[in-house]
């Protein structure tokens, strides 16, 4: 979600340097839509998780990411190189595909074990 909403709305750069495709309009689009589906999945997983827990997820998750994101953008930017491996061709390599994830895990096992 946070890709269309940047693609038909973006306008406002999050970092030129290390990112330039990504906006806060995209962001926010993302973020948006993350708590509304954590509010609603809260339905599905009320008896693993409590409401706050999932509503803390649900903020959280998108700004962890970003940071994820941004993070290892800078790594792949200081090291001169667009991808940052060929395991996976034509997407930036593996750590491209999981750098959101290495962001966000984290925070999600502190909640967890809270």
């Amino acid at each position: 979600m946070a890709y269309l909403f940047g693609v038909n709305c973006g306008k406002n750069k999050i970092h030129q340097k290390y990112s330039p495709n990504k906006t806060w309009e995209g962001f926010a689009g993302g973020f948006l839509c993350c708590i509304i589906f954590s509010v609603f999945s809260f339905n599905y997983i009320h008896e693993i998780y409590p409401l706050w827990k999932t509503v803390l997820l649900g903020v959280f998750i998108p700004i962890f990411g970003l940071i994820g994101d941004l993070a290892q953008s800078k790594v792949k930017r200081a090291a001169g190189s667009k991808d940052s491996g060929i395991l996976i061709p034509g997407h930036g390599g593996l750590y491209d595909r999981l750098d959101s994830t290495i962001g966000v895990a984290p925070f999600a096992m502190l909640i967890q074990i809270i």
